[in-house]
């Protein structure tokens, strides 16, 4: 779906009241080059604050905690139960866009694949707090501004466990508790943990177990807010880019978790029996086909197996049917964060971008960022349009026939920052048409029929002005309507054309 011009659409950002998701969170991929290196990500640390995570992709290596709270020299690893860590050329700096890493290996080995996540202190979003145990109940103060969805809880001068607080872990979660770096399912901890007291848009309470609040020993404290239509994010400062919640599995793909917004980032637990923290994002691969992820609680490589979180306009089915995440009348417990971006972009490059084939490059086509949609064509002999995207991973279809899906392939590969892969071998001979999703300018939208009237919702913030259609399942001619397309008597949606026939447009309405 294509929308207005981008100089009509971003007229109205520059009075946009709240923040956006790409000012707070950024998930980062990048290649290790042994030496310093910057991530340049757009989130600003050094003057608000947050906490950013390592993890190589590629190979087994520890999940690095650092935040801005204890500094740059200090790492905690989610994979153990140690305490803080300090160790030179690791973390340099902070910066106001991000961060540099500096020569040692654990996260920046030479040509090996590495993931980032930031997440940036802000009301209603994310908080960082350190405080000194006292052995007896404590009320300690944050600065989320409003009532938190998770806590995570880290003792960093001993060993000891990772305690984890979720608003849904059960039916009474102040006497609960998880622990981030072990695979248990939620226990009783009485009063000993929190102190079975709910915590408040300014505190929360720690009690005397020594994983929260044992006398003279020192902690840092995660907070994750949960919006529930109070979320104060976007360019009218009322939408929600955080949930904290929880499902029960039904043992059947199309589990479909209700969030009101598309994610970018879900961590998933089963929270009534053992099972990984598992760690999916569009960025690695969360797809209709396919899913990359990662346990938080181990120092694993990178897996990828077929769809298990596909991210929805509204939120996310559960595509696999293991005890992981999808065990028929298990209660699972999440963290979901909004897509981005969600700012209308301002030019056209920031969005748009055409590439010949790069020889030697980990990408094909250079594009400048992240590619939701590629459109790529062998240009010098006659040759198909193939259409692939971010959303449907690993499938593509081709514009010149009637042909369904195809998938089971590793056809394209789009986790890159700047660019995007055919994983067919590189040749100067092709060329590559790239689109970002943005608001006002292009969306992609993946849905299943019913055989009734229904209404695709899609995330274009805009009225769409073309729209082109292709049932993935069937041999099927592809549809394309244009505002500035209509027949006699009826409106420009019920007159479309096939764009893979050079036929006149005329009646769709049926």
């Amino acid at each position: 779906m294509l929308g207005k011009a981008l100089t009509t659409a971003a007229a109205g950002n520059a009075a946009g009241a709240g923040l956006y998701v790409e000012d707070v969170f950024s998930t980062y991929l990048y290649e290790g080059n042994g030496s310093t290196q910057t991530i340049t990500n757009g989130i600003d640390l050094d003057g608000e604050g947050g906490l950013v995570w390592f993890k190589r992709r590629d190979d087994t290596g520890n999940h690095y905690v650092f935040d801005t709270e204890r500094g740059v020299g200090g790492y905690l690893l989610t994979d153990f139960n140690i305490a803080e860590a300090t160790a030179g050329g690791l973390l340099s700096s902070f910066n106001s866009d991000g961060v540099t890493t500096d020569g040692l290996t654990s996260f920046n080995t030479n040509t090996h694949d590495f993931a980032s996540w930031t997440f940036r202190k802000a009301p209603k979003f994310f908080d960082v707090v350190t405080y000194t145990g006292t052995g007896s109940a404590q009320n300690i103060s944050h600065n989320l501004g409003s009532v938190p969805g998770c806590i995570i809880v880290k003792c960093t001068s001993t060993t000891a466990a990772w305690a984890v607080w979720h608003r849904s872990s059960s039916a009474s979660p102040n006497d609960d508790y998880l622990r981030l770096d072990s695979t248990n399912a939620v226990a009783d901890a009485g009063v000993s943990y929190w102190n079975n007291t709910s915590p408040t848009s300014t505190t929360f309470t720690v009690n005397s177990s020594s994983d929260t609040n044992f006398l003279d020993r020192t902690y840092v404290a995660y907070l994750f807010a949960h919006n529930d239509g109070d979320g104060e994010f976007g360019e009218s400062g009322d939408q929600d880019i955080i949930k904290c919640g929880s499902y029960t599995g039904t043992g059947s793909a199309g589990n479909f978790i209700d969030l009101g917004f598309e994610p970018q980032w879900v961590f998933i637990k089963n929270a009534s029996a053992t099972g990984n923290w598992w760690m999916l994002d569009i960025m690695r691969g969360a797809s209709s086909t396919n899913s990359a992820y990662m346990f938080a609680d181990t120092s694993a490589a990178e897996s990828s197996s077929g769809s298990i979180v596909e991210p929805q306009s509204t939120g996310f089915n559960i595509n696999n049917t293991g005890s992981g995440t999808n065990t028929n009348g298990a209660s699972y417990i999440y963290i979901a964060i909004r897509r981005g971006p969600m700012k209308t972009p301002e030019s056209g490059t920031e969005v748009f971008a055409n590439s010949f084939g790069i020889s030697g490059e980990p990408y094909w086509f250079e594009s400048g960022f992240p590619v939701d949609l590629g459109i790529q064509r062998y240009f010098t002999t006659s040759s198909y349009h193939y259409f692939a995207d971010r959303l449907r991973g690993q499938a593509y279809l081709s514009s010149q026939t009637t042909d369904a899906e195809a998938t089971g392939q590793t056809f394209a590969t789009f986790d890159f920052m700047e660019g995007w892969h055919v994983n067919s071998g590189a040749s100067v001979n092709y060329i590559s048409h790239m689109f970002r999703r943005a608001p006002g300018f292009f969306d992609v939208v993946a849905y299943t029929g019913t055989g009734t009237y229904t209404e695709i919702t899609h995330n274009l913030g805009v009225v769409p002005e073309m729209v082109i259609h292709k049932h993935r399942g069937l041999t099927l001619n592809w549809t394309v309507w244009h505002y500035e397309v209509s027949g006699s008597g009826r409106d420009w949606w019920e007159y479309g054309g096939n764009l893979n026939r050079d036929f006149a447009f005329g009646n769709k309405n049926t």
